[in-house]
């Protein structure tokens, strides 16, 4: 199983991605925009919309990535498997990444879209050596920083199935909707019945994006453009270590 893991994390995260996008687009795609619609949008609708749009802007802007990764190695040596505290990295890019990959680091990795600037969408993978779940967390972001909405893609082999919960939030951090569904493990084709309400296996709610984190690499980013002194990172390097 273990193997199994490491390759999965060899396998490029975008196609993961896009894949996700594409397939769970259903709710979305069926939220009435403002032009096929003169009725005023419900809160949820909006939300709803501005995702779509977001994800249009992810799948057409692929290079507007940046890249990070939990470096913090799990020590395997004991009969029990206890996470080390989170050391989160920027990459260069996604090939950086998957080179500094070992059995024992960068089960956790994030890839997060800047537009104009600001972070409006961030796509978590989490994991561990273990190889019996995997947790799949996508965040979309207001321009001003607030989380709009979240979804939680969770699959364990001890209930042999992945939910997913999606999680729609108002500008002041106020959660105005849940939707849980339930599939097969491995097939988001196939629903089946949800046995309760998972919520066990929630996600971490970045109600802000100061609150990612690797939040401190866009803040040393911003202070490098205002200051005329700093000097661009060396090529191939590692572009920062944040401690969490």
């Amino acid at each position: 199983m273990r193997n199994l893991i490491i390759m999965t994390k060899l396998i490029p995260i975008l196609s993961t991605v896009l894949t996700l996008l594409t397939l769970l687009s259903g709710t979305a795609a069926q939220t009435p925009s403002p032009e096929s619609s003169s009725a005023p949008l419900s809160p949820a609708a909006a939300i709803e919309a501005y995702c779509k749009e977001v994800d249009d802007f992810v799948k057409s802007n692929p290079r507007e990535a940046r890249f990070f990764g939990d470096v913090a190695p799990y020590d395997q040596s004991g009969v029990q498997l206890v996470a080390p505290t989170s050391k989160w990295q920027e990459f260069k890019s996604r090939k950086a990444r998957r080179d500094a990959a070992t059995k024992d680091n960068l089960y956790n990795v994030a890839d997060v879209w800047l537009r104009e600037g600001k972070v409006v969408f961030a796509y978590f993978e989490w994991g561990s050596p273990s190889g019996d779940w995997s947790q799949f967390v996508t965040y979309y972001f207001r321009d001003d920083g607030t989380l709009a909405k979240s979804r939680n893609m969770f699959s364990h082999f001890a209930f042999n199935a992945t939910i997913i919960k999606d999680k729609l939030y108002d500008p002041r951090g106020k959660q105005i909707r849940s939707l849980l569904r339930c599939f097969e493990m491995g097939n988001l084709r196939k629903r089946k019945k949800c046995e309760g309400d998972y919520s066990n296996y929630d996600a971490d709610v970045y109600r802000r994006v100061q609150n990612l984190p690797f939040y401190a690499a866009f803040k040393t980013q911003r202070a490098k453009k205002i200051s005329s002194n700093s000097k661009p990172p060396a090529k191939n390097q590692i572009v920062k270590v944040i401690h969490e």
